[in-house]
């Protein structure tokens, strides 16, 4: 099973992060993804193995749950693979909805000095 943290997304300093029970502070990789859920309430799914990573993010705005899943393969510098976008509901969280706004490929590349 995935670990789950939930929390409130802040600012810390110059940078948002996840706030959780106990004042635990979690650094977020996407900042301007973050900045859209400044002060809300979150809950972000995720794992990471020896050469993946697979993340879950569902929260709700504006009356409706956002989901995103991501699903790719590090080597060395890079991640790349699969990300779908879509909503949920409280009572249908299936494929259908999950991929209600389609999916495709990403690349990234780790900036120097990281």
């Amino acid at each position: 099973m995935a670990p789950t943290f939930m929390g409130t997304i802040i600012k810390d300093g110059t940078k948002y992060v996840l706030k959780a029970s106990g004042n635990s502070l979690y650094q977020l990789d996407d900042q301007d993804k973050a900045k859209q859920y400044e002060g809300k309430q979150v809950k972000i799914v995720g794992s990471l193995d020896a050469d993946g990573v697979h993340l879950m993010f569902r929260t709700r705005y504006e009356g409706a749950t956002i989901f995103y899943r991501l699903d790719g393969t590090v080597a060395g510098n890079k991640i790349e693979g699969h990300v779908v976008l879509g909503t949920g509901s409280d009572h249908h969280q299936g494929p259908i909805n999950q991929a209600q706004f389609g999916s495709g490929q990403f690349q990234a590349v780790r900036a120097g000095g990281m």
